[in-house]
């Protein structure tokens, strides 16, 4: 943050920050949106996995009471009738196991796939939003405030006279939260403080991407994607 900017005057002050809330806003949902697709993906794999533990359980059994069948309907043929039952069920039995394999690892690609689509392209608009808005946050608001939650509350105290300045404001934040001390509250700041850590990191990448490639910095997101 720019010095002498904590003793801004509350209107100037106010003139300067007060749009960006809104993109603010719109950036902690996206990140949002990329967090719960992870989980996603995470319940929907681990979904097609333990389909794959509950199969070789429950289709081994099939296949045990149609060997038992097969071995007793032998009885009344000759020896090659019943090698040829025993073939065709170890075959249909194996034959099984590799098709199942080979259908749940495509149905696993297929998931991860659509799923680096869909961050891909979210990626691509927190990058666009925070190079609107990074500059303007950097330079006037204070790192543990780089929140829509935080902001909100700091200009809400210089728009109805609580506060004059901006570290005035930041007291009075800081207070309000010390005196309200409930659970949501809580839960609200800690998440607030994931936003603030996830909008450095993607700062730094469109920062960076001024000077690279397009896929360099989608690269260096995705892995600050999978850090955080």
């Amino acid at each position: 943050m720019d010095n002498g900017v904590e003793l801004m005057d509350g209107k100037e002050y106010l003139s300067v920050v007060s749009p960006i809330i809104e993109p603010l806003k719109e950036f902690e949902r996206i990140w949002d949106s990329v967090e719960n697709e992870k989980r996603i993906v995470s319940k929907r794999v681990g979904s097609e996995n333990t389909t794959a533990v509950v199969a070789p359980i429950f289709f081994p059994l099939i296949f045990v009471i149609i060997f038992f069948i097969l071995n007793i309907l032998s009885f009344f043929y000759s020896g090659v009738v019943r090698l040829g039952a025993v073939i065709v069920y170890a075959g249909s039995f194996f034959m099984f196991f590799i098709y199942y394999e080979k259908r749940k690892k495509s149905r696993i690609e297929k998931i991860r796939e659509e799923s680096e689509h869909r961050v891909a392209d979210m990626n691509t608009h927190l990058e666009k939003i925070g190079g609107s808005i990074g500059s303007v946050l950097n330079r006037y608001v204070p790192t543990d405030y780089q929140s829509s939650f935080a902001l909100s509350y700091i200009c809400n105290y210089l728009s109805n006279g609580r506060a004059s300045n901006l570290q005035a404001a930041m007291n009075v934040f800081e207070e309000e939260c010390h005196r309200m001390r409930i659970e949501n509250i809580q839960q609200e700041l800690l998440k607030q403080s994931k936003y603030q850590t996830a909008f450095a990191a993607v700062s730094a990448v469109a920062n960076v991407s001024t000077a690279f490639s397009a896929a360099s910095a989608a690269s260096s997101l995705e892995d600050i994607n999978a850090k955080l």
